[in-house]
């Protein structure tokens, strides 16, 4: 990994973390061993929101509990080398979905529509 896509992850997961999280705790990440692989899995009814990074979990948010839309993905104007074999996967779509190259993305929580029935099929759009 180079210094300069190291620093491109590294900010990447700060500004996750700094998104989730009104006041973002200090983290510690693991040294980096070459490419390292980072999951983000969200849980609706529990409300947390987690990273992945290598063999450390890290709990983001216990207070997610909008919805998460990975339906309207946007591709960041960040600038920066682009974040390596980027898939989304979910309840809905269960194989790996392949998002085109980009520096970030951005994807978003929002309420649930006031029609929205109360079970697991409405708990990404």
């Amino acid at each position: 990994m180079t210094p300069q896509s190291l620093l491109q992850t590294t900010l990447f997961l700060l500004s996750l973390l700094f998104l989730v999280q009104a006041h973002p705790a200090s983290r510690s990440f693991p040294d980096p061993r070459g490419l390292y692989h980072f999951c983000l899995y969200w849980n609706r009814h529990a409300g947390r929101l987690h990273l992945l990074y290598g063999k450390r979990d890290f709990l983001l948010s216990d207070k997610a509990s909008s919805l998460l839309c990975f339906q309207h993905q946007e591709e960041s104007l960040a600038q920066g080398p682009p974040l390596l074999a980027t898939s989304v996967t979910s309840w809905w779509s269960p194989q790996n979905i392949s998002l085109p190259s980009a520096a970030s993305f951005t994807f978003s929580f929002h309420s649930p529509p006031h029609t929205a029935a109360h079970n697991a099929s409405v708990d990404m759009c």
